[in-house]
């Protein structure tokens, strides 16, 4: 976790109210974490009302980062994230939650995909001469249940 996020990136999402950061905690111990970045009302990519000729309904919110050590994955610890990231997309009166997850990535699509997000494009990424083909995907979230995971802390 200290090397994923530099600390310059991760003061600048801890003193931004478009961003949340939070930490997964195993008996303590910082296990992963996941990152969201909203947009509000209005803004480019706010989901607009059909009727309405554009007039923004709900803010945006991206998932960013979720990442969990090796030695807690399926252990609940990402499961934990995303329903916390969820519950906190809810509270802000976001209807989706969006994110871009490498194409070749077949652990974190499995995991999305149990989760209900759906494929709703794809990005070409550049990255040191590469090219890489990230898929965007997309969760409805208003109309979810909320989930229930267990023993497992998240700190805002």
């Amino acid at each position: 976790l200290e090397t994923l996020t530099s600390p310059r990136a991760c003061a600048a999402m801890l003193c931004s109210d478009m961003q949340e950061l939070w930490i997964a905690r195993s008996n303590g111990e910082a296990a992963g974490l996941a990152a969201v970045s909203f947009q509000r009302a209005g803004g480019e990519g706010a989901a607009v009302d059909s009727v309405g000729a554009g007039v923004s309904i709900a803010p945006l919110a991206v998932l960013e980062k979720i990442y969990v050590r090796p030695r807690f994955h399926g252990s609940g610890v990402a499961d934990a994230l995303m329903a916390h990231a969820i519950a906190m997309c809810r509270d802000r009166g976001c209807e989706t939650l969006d994110l871009l997850v490498w194409g070749r990535n077949s652990r974190a699509l499995a995991f999305y995909k149990r989760w209900g997000f759906i494929r709703v494009g794809q990005t070409n990424v550049s990255w040191l001469g590469a090219v890489f083909c990230d898929r965007r995907l997309r969760l409805e979230i208003a109309d979810l249940p909320p989930p229930r995971v267990d023993a497992i802390e998240v700190d805002s």
